[in-house]
Parts: structure tokens; C-alpha cells; sequence
């Protein structure tokens, strides 16, 4: 399976904020979730601070990859 991109609205200008911060809670624990499952499939993964990730500021948009994509 390739790349699966969620596109959405939530952080309109006309969109109420309250919606926009329960997107956001719920698409960052869907990230985690799945991070936590390749910890618990792959626990030689090396750790973060050690395996060379870094962040770098995106330019008008964010991306969350999870740990297989980075």
C-alpha cells in the first residue's frame, strides 16, 4: 500500500475551533497509535535521539510521518 493522505478542513478560517482541536487530538493519537504497534512488532527499532531524525519546520504545512515512513 503506498501513501494515504488525509486532507481536510478543519482549520479554516469559517471552522469552530473546538472542532479543529478535537481533528487534531484524534489524527495525532491515530499517529501514535500506530507507532506504538511497530514498537511492539519491531523493538529493535533504535531509539529516537539515536536513529538520526531530526525536525525540520515545514514550509505552510506539517506532516506527521509515522516511524516506518521515517
Amino acid at each position: 500500500m503506498g501513501r494515504i493522505t488525509l486532507t481536510h478542513a478543519a482549520f479554516d478560517k469559517d471552522v469552530p475551533r473546538e472542532y479543529s482541536e478535537y481533528y487534531l487530538l484524534y489524527m495525532l493519537e491515530a499517529v501514535c497509535r500506530a507507532n506504538m504497534k511497530w514498537l511492539e512488532l519491531y523493538p529493535n527499532t533504535p531509539p529516537l535521539y539515536k536513529s538520526g531524525v531530526y525536525y525540520v519546520e515545514e514550509d505552510g504545512t506539517e506532516e506527521w510521518p509515522d516511524i516506518p515512513t521515517l
